[in-house]
């Protein structure tokens, strides 16, 4: 439980951070180019200078699923003037609030991730090991058909 926790709260600071930890690095390192660079675009529409309390308030309630991001830019931002009308503005909200949203889906994933980690020992064809022959689903990705294919022997 408290593995999951902090996995959560990794993510909630730095997306994917919390699949770093539980050892799935690709699918961390997958979450953190989206979602930061979804975040990075939408802050570039808005002229970097939409996480801001004052003027958007809503939309930062929605940012702040972006953890150490939203706190960065806020502050470093926050306070800056809009010193000409910047036309894609809620374009760069959108994409940021977005971002933070997909955080949140991230999170509930990194949740679940020990579960669906647990247990599973089959590998790549031609490993000894595999999960066919216990009554745990297959892993996702690979169909159960496959998996009884490569553990039934050859008829002869």
């Amino acid at each position: 439980m408290l593995k999951r926790l902090l996995a959560v709260l990794l993510t909630w600071l730095l997306p994917g951070a919390g699949h770093m930890a539980l050892r799935a690095p690709a699918k961390g390192l997958f979450f953190l180019v989206l979602i930061q660079g979804t975040f990075l675009v939408g802050l570039a529409l808005g002229g970097f200078r939409i996480v801001s309390w004052d003027r958007h308030p809503f939309y930062c309630l929605l940012f702040a699923f972006n953890g150490i991001s939203t706190l960065v830019s806020m502050t470093l931002t926050g306070d800056l003037p809009v010193t000409k009308e910047i036309l894609t503005t809620e374009q760069g909200c959108l994409f940021s609030a977005v971002a933070g949203l997909l955080n949140i889906l991230v999170m509930i994933d990194v949740w679940d991730l020990p579960d669906r980690m647990k247990g599973w020992t089959h590998k790549h064809p031609g490993n000894q090991t595999s999960s066919a022959t216990s009554n745990e689903p297959p892993p996702p990705g690979l169909p159960r058909a496959e998996i009884l294919a490569e553990t039934e022997a050859p008829e002869a």
